[in-house]
C-alpha cells in the first residue's frame, strides 16, 4: 500500500510544462466543473426562470430569458475556466496572452447579448407599430435600423473588447482605412447592391405590396414581398419568392403596376392576311371590340388598323385588365376568343416574312 501510495505520489510531482501533473488534473476538473456548472444554469432556466416568465402578462421577460440563455451559459463557463488558470504555472507571456483572450472573448459575448437583446426588444416594440400604421415606410425602415443598430453594438464590442486586451485601437482603424480600398474593391458587388438599396428607399419606386415588372424582357414580376440593404424579395405570380439584387433592381427598367392602382394594360399586334378584304379586316376589328367589351374583367379597350403591309394587314389592339392578379388568365382568355371568332368566320393569319421579324412596336 506504501509503495502505491508512493507512485502515486511519484507520479503527481511529474513535472510537464513547468506544471506538476497534480496541477493540471486539478484544472482539467476545474474546466469539467465549469461545464457542469453551465448545464445546471441552463436547467435552472429551462425549469424555473422560463416557466416563471411564462405565467406574466409581459413579454418583455420571455424575451430575455430566451436571449441571455446561451451567452450566460457561455459566459459561466469561460469565467469558471479562466479563474481556473491560477492553479497553474504560467510564464508572464502566457499569462499576459490568457488575460487578453479572456478580455476579448468575455467582451464579446456580451457584445453579441446586448445586440440580440437589442433586436429582439425593439422587433418586438416596433413591429406592432409598423403594422398598425397606414404607411409602409416603417415596414422597411424598421428592419434597417434593427439589423443596423445590432451589427452596430456587435462592433463596438469588438473594438472595446481589443482595446481592453492592450491592442492600439487607433493605428488598427488607420490600418483599416489603408486596407478600405482593397476591401472595397473585392466587395464593389455587394457594395454596389447596398448602394441600390439606399438608392430604392430615397427614390422609393415601388413600396412593399405593390406589384412590379422589372426587366420586362426577363419576366422579373410580382409583388414586393420586402425590401433589404442588399436585395429586393418578389413573391411572384407562381407563389414563389425572387431574390433580386438591388444593384439589378435600380439598373433595369421598372414598371409599378400599382402606382396606377390595380389595373394592367396589355397591348399587342395580329397580322391578318393580305387576302382579307376590307370588310373582313373591319369585321376582325369589331370582333376583338366585342370580346373586350363582354368580358367582365377587361374596362377599357382600342382597337385599330395600324398598318398596311405587303403581306398583310396589321390589327393594334390593347385592353385594360381590372386587376393585376387576374392578367394572365384574362390575356390567356382573350387570345383564344379571338382564335376561336377568327376560325369561326374564316378570316387567315399572316405569315410575317423572316425580315420583318422584330419590326414595330
Amino acid at each position: 500500500m506504501k509503495e502505491v501510495l508512493k507512485n502515486i505520489r511519484q507520479f503527481l510531482d511529474i513535472e510537464f510544462l513547468g506544471n506538476d501533473i497534480w496541477q493540471i488534473l486539478f484544472f482539467l476538473g476545474i474546466v469539467i466543473l465549469a461545464v457542469l456548472l453551465a448545464s445546471l444554469f441552463r436547467w435552472v432556466l429551462n425549469s424555473a426562470v422560463r416557466r416563471l416568465a411564462e405565467k406574466t402578462e409581459s413579454e418583455v421577460d420571455d424575451i430575455l430569458v430566451t436571449v441571455i440563455a446561451r451567452p450566460s451559459i457561455a459566459a459561466i463557463f469561460v469565467l469558471t475556466t479562466y479563474l481556473g488558470l491560477d492553479v497553474l504555472t504560467l510564464s508572464p507571456a502566457v499569462q499576459e496572452g490568457a488575460n487578453s483572450v479572456f478580455t476579448v472573448v468575455f467582451t464579446l459575448i456580451i457584445s453579441i447579448a446586448l445586440a440580440n437583446l437589442y433586436e429582439k426588444l425593439l422587433d418586438h416594440w416596433l413591429t406592432p407599430i409598423a403594422e398598425k400604421s397606414e404607411t409602409k415606410l416603417d415596414d422597411q425602415v424598421f428592419p434597417i435600423i434593427i439589423r443596423g443598430g445590432k451589427y452596430t453594438i456587435i462592433v463596438l464590442g469588438a473594438i472595446i473588447a481589443l482595446s481592453n486586451a492592450g491592442y492600439n485601437i487607433y493605428s488598427l482603424l488607420a490600418g483599416l482605412g489603408v486596407g478600405g480600398f482593397a476591401l472595397a474593391m473585392a466587395a464593389r458587388e455587394t457594395l454596389a447592391h447596398a448602394f441600390g438599396g439606399v438608392t430604392i428607399f430615397t427614390d422609393r419606386p415601388f413600396r412593399m405590396g405593390d406589384y412590379v415588372i422589372i426587366d420586362a424582357d426577363k419576366e422579373y414580376e410580382g409583388v414586393v414581398d420586402a425590401i433589404g440593404l442588399r436585395s429586393t424579395r418578389i413573391r411572384t405570380r407562381f407563389d414563389t419568392l425572387l431574390f433580386l439584387p438591388n444593384a439589378i433592381v435600380t439598373n433595369q427598367p421598372l414598371v409599378n403596376i400599382s402606382a396606377y392602382g390595380e389595373r394592367r394594360r396589355h397591348s399587342t399586334s395580329l397580322h391578318l392576311a393580305s387576302s382579307n378584304s376590307a370588310e373582313r379586316v373591319s369585321h376582325a376589328m369589331s370582333s376583338i371590340e366585342r370580346i373586350c367589351e363582354e368580358h367582365p374583367d377587361i374596362d377599357k379597350w382600342k382597337v385599330y388598323l395600324k398598318e398596311i403591309l405587303p403581306w398583310g394587314h396589321r390589327i393594334k389592339y390593347r385592353f385594360w385588365v381590372t386587376h393585376y392578379k387576374e392578367y394572365h388568365r384574362v390575356v390567356g382568355e382573350v387570345n383564344v376568343s379571338i382564335l376561336e371568332s377568327f376560325e369561326s368566320d374564316g378570316l387567315e393569319l399572316a405569315t410575317i416574312p423572316y425580315a420583318a421579324l422584330g419590326d414595330g412596336d
